[in-house]
């Protein structure tokens, strides 16, 4: 992270930065602090977090786990002010809550950002953009802070460790093909839903245990 530090102090002090960047990692909490870092830069001349931005305006995910076109709304009224200092930055949190009609208002700032403008968003992966808009910005990989890979979740194992279960009682049945040939046949349907599609493991799970159980399709 020291690198991309040195490379946007650079860009600044020239007059070189692009106006929208997507950032992304695995640390979302660590890019957002470099993303203030990188404000309080632009303010007063030190790449740290000062107590009080003016040009600095941050959008989260709301209660609903999302952000939506009012939000964007509302960051197209402060970025189109005029800047206190050199720029006005307008930060989007987690980047893969927007919904598709919040991003088609995005797009339409990004494609036409006032000149003092500055719009940073932060996510996990590439992916989480519309096209559209993911040709439109300069993307940045931040890679973890820590060297070691991120410990999984609690939840994350125990779906890896049920998942795993699920394939061994698979494996079990399949020594009698016959006899248990209607029950392989869900249990491999319902693993290539799992894999294909984002749907509740634990659910699925249960319900294959169930069937195991009762050994009826």
């Amino acid at each position: 992270m020291d690198k991309i530090k040195e490379n946007f102090i650079k860009l600044a002090d020239s007059g070189k930065l692009f106006h929208a960047y997507y950032f992304f990692g695995e640390s979302l909490k660590d890019i957002l602090g470099f993303s203030k870092g990188l404000a309080g830069f632009l303010e007063t001349g030190e790449f740290k977090i000062p107590e009080f931005l003016n040009d600095f305006y941050l959008i989260e995910p709301n209660e609903s786990d999302n952000i939506g076109i009012d939000e964007i709304r509302d960051l197209r009224n402060f970025i189109y002010q005029t800047a206190v200092n050199r720029k006005k930055i307008a930060v989007i949190y987690d980047s893969g809550a927007l919904t598709n009609e919040a991003q088609g208002a995005l797009l339409k700032i990004i494609e036409e950002p006032p000149q003092n403008a500055l719009i940073i968003l932060i996510g996990s992966h590439e992916e989480n953009l519309l096209p559209t808009i993911n040709s439109r910005v300069h993307k940045i990989y931040f890679p973890n802070s820590n060297s070691e890979k991120p410990v999984k979740s609690f939840k994350a194992k125990k779906e890896e460790n049920q998942e795993e279960i699920v394939k061994a009682d698979l494996a079990e049945l399949k020594k009698d093909v016959i006899k248990n040939s209607g029950i392989i046949k869900e249990f491999l349907n319902r693993l290539e839903l799992m894999n294909q599609f984002n749907l509740n493991k634990n659910l699925q799970i249960r319900y294959l245990n169930s069937l195991k159980k009762s050994k009826k399709v």
